[in-house]
């Protein structure tokens, strides 16, 4: 049996999932989107620099760096290692001497 699978068609099963199995869902989706592709000899995707970033016309780096924001996304999102600690450090570590005397 053959079944045209539709956009409408996927709503309709996402609609069926409990909330306390999206987790699950957003993880089996996020296996399914396409990696950054390999070369035909199998050599990893380009790393850029960020000197051969800056030479680049802007709309070109723009959609570079949107392209990877992308792929790293849902780990952002979603993997409370990344995120979890405090960037610019406790509030108690900064000290307001903006009143002391210069000199």
């Amino acid at each position: 049996m053959s079944v045209d699978v539709t956009e409408q068609l996927i709503r309709d099963a996402l609609h069926k999932v409990p909330p306390e199995r999206w987790g699950r869902v957003l993880e089996f989706l996020h296996d399914m989107e396409p990696r950054a592709a390999q070369t035909s000899e199998g050599t990893k995707p380009k790393r850029w620099t960020i000197a051969e970033l800056r030479a680049l016309p802007p709309a070109e780096r723009d959609a570079i760096l949107e392209a990877q924001a992308a792929l790293v996304e849902f780990d952002y999102r979603n993997d409370p290692e990344l995120t979890a600690f405090e960037a610019f450090g406790p509030e108690d570590l900064y000290v307001d001497d903006s009143d002391a005397p210069t000199g």
